[in-house]
């Protein structure tokens, strides 16, 4: 039964997002790694028609696999990202905790705060960003300021700050409360008033055991709509 559901939710999900994306020329937001919510998205746009979307993956940069690789490739040196499957034995496996990069994302921005095999160093700068982006362009204060909406798919107790963060900008938030975890428990708070308890409940744990970077990284796409005249 469960499984039948977490299928369902994936389905909603990604034509939900697939549709937006093209209707709207929204951005989507994510993490940038290849697990959970981040590689739905990455699927999602893979077997998109609409060659148009643009996927912004927002990582740490000190636990992204092969970070030190790509250093070595710098100064405007392209690198061929190899794999999406980290090594678990021999020489290749990595020292520090990290996750791959989706493929199917357009886009990167990893942050550097010196840190190696931290996960979540990249979302203060991430909420910064998509601030800067719904502000009100003052060359054009007559024109509206972009959308933004965020997407709670599962999740765990960072999430629910996000929620709460995003909340109180006035900007809305649609909950998938099938997809459990984070999601679940919101829905369970404001339809049947009941808190979560640790460890207890159908929701509080996400329905598959989450990677270091699902822990750590949002689980939730943002898709937000910049206007071409606004600067980033």
């Amino acid at each position: 039964m469960r499984a039948l559901a977490r299928c369902r939710w994936q389905l909603i999900f990604r034509r939900g997002l697939q549709r937006a994306a093209e209707r709207t020329s929204a951005w989507i937001v994510t993490g940038g790694t290849h697990a959970g919510v981040m590689r739905l998205v990455g699927k999602m746009l893979q077997e998109s028609d609409s060659n148009k979307a643009v996927c912004l993956g927002i990582s740490s940069w000190g636990a992204t696999y092969m970070h030190e690789e790509m250093a070595s490739k710098a100064d405007g040196k392209i690198f061929k990202y190899p794999t999406t499957e980290i090594p678990t034995e021999g020489e290749g496996r990595p020292n520090y905790e990290c996750a791959p990069l989706d493929p199917n994302h357009t886009h990167f921005l990893l942050v550097d705060d010196g840190s190696k095999g931290k996960f979540g160093r990249e979302i203060n700068l991430r909420t910064l960003l998509e601030d800067a982006i719904c502000q009100v362009n003052p060359e054009e204060p007559e024109v509206p300021p972009p959308p933004m909406v965020l997407l709670v798919v599962s999740g765990g107790p960072g999430t629910i700050k996000t929620v709460l963060g995003t909340l109180k900008k006035a900007r809305p938030c649609v909950v998938l409360a099938d997809s459990g975890g984070a999601a679940g428990d919101i829905y369970d708070y404001f339809v049947n008033d009941r808190l979560p308890q640790e460890g207890v409940g159908p929701h509080h744990l996400s329905p598959t055991p989450a990677s270091p970077a699902q822990r750590h990284a949002p689980s939730h796409p943002t898709p937000s709509h910049p206007s071409p005249s606004h600067p980033i």
